[in-house]
């Protein structure tokens, strides 16, 4: 990924100690715009913490990619987020479009064209119910 911005919060840091880094690319074609967050491991080399895998298959399908929501310790000190699995959820079932798990998974996906709002599901599913966004030239789905 070539990174259009970089932004390092002064006070994001790993449980290690090491910054965390946010690198935003720009969105191309049938990519939505990418973020990793990286550090640095004690022999310099860069890690990857988190990456978004945001793809969209044609107009209708997108990647499964949940937001992640971590909780900063109430004592002062260095800041070690957590991650917090039942507020993820709840930011996802309220804010995204379901819930299949804290992590990114090309088995499910957001499935946009659906009517009404858009919800998660099984790719086969999706593909069953709304066709395959990739059969068509311009991500037009077909008629089930």
């Amino acid at each position: 990924m070539t990174a259009a911005y970089v932004y390092v919060p002064a006070k994001l840091k790993t449980a290690g100690g090491t910054a965390v880094i946010a690198l935003m690319g720009h969105a191309y074609a049938r990519e939505l715009e990418s973020v990793r967050l990286v550090s640095i491991d004690v022999s310099g080399q860069p890690y990857v913490l988190f990456s978004s895998l945001a793809e969209q298959s044609g107009s209708c399908f997108e990647s499964y990619d949940p937001f992640s929501v971590y909780q900063l310790p109430k004592d002062p000190g260095p800041i070690a987020a957590v991650l917090s699995i039942p507020l993820s959820e709840r930011y996802n079932v309220d804010h995204y479009y379901g819930w299949a798990g804290p992590k990114a998974r090309e088995d499910f996906v957001v499935v946009r064209c659906a009517p009404g709002k858009p919800l998660v599901m099984t790719r086969a599913d999706a593909e069953r119910e709304f066709g395959n966004a990739d059969d068509s030239p311009d991500g037009a789905v077909k008629s089930p």
